[in-house]
């Protein structure tokens, strides 16, 4: 169940507009249906909120490529993320943790 808090963070992401300027023209408002906002004040919290959770899973799983006995399956950087596997197939298995 939702949180009060969650449940506002939830209303103000889902109802989002923006606009485009180009060349001193501005476009009609349109909602932004994903993502945070870039340079946003939440955007670092919300990002390291659901992102830790997802990265702790990932390099728990066991599956990627093993060097030394340790696997080594993802580099994360900012908001960058790389899955590293030593096949297709477990590359799969990696990408379905992300779903």
């Amino acid at each position: 169940m939702l949180t009060v808090n969650n449940a506002l963070l939830a209303f103000w992401y889902s109802h989002q507009q923006a606009t485009v300027v180009w060349l001193n023209t501005q476009s009609s408002p349109f909602c932004v249906g994903n993502g945070t906002k870039q340079r946003g004040i939440l955007s670092q919290f919300l990002f390291t909120r659901y992102i830790r959770p997802l990265l702790a899973v990932i390099s728990s799983s066991n599956v990627g490529c093993h060097i030394g006995g340790i696997a080594v399956n993802m580099f994360a950087y900012a908001d960058d993320i790389v899955l590293l596997a030593p096949s297709w197939h477990a590359l799969q298995d990696l990408s379905a943790y992300c779903c």
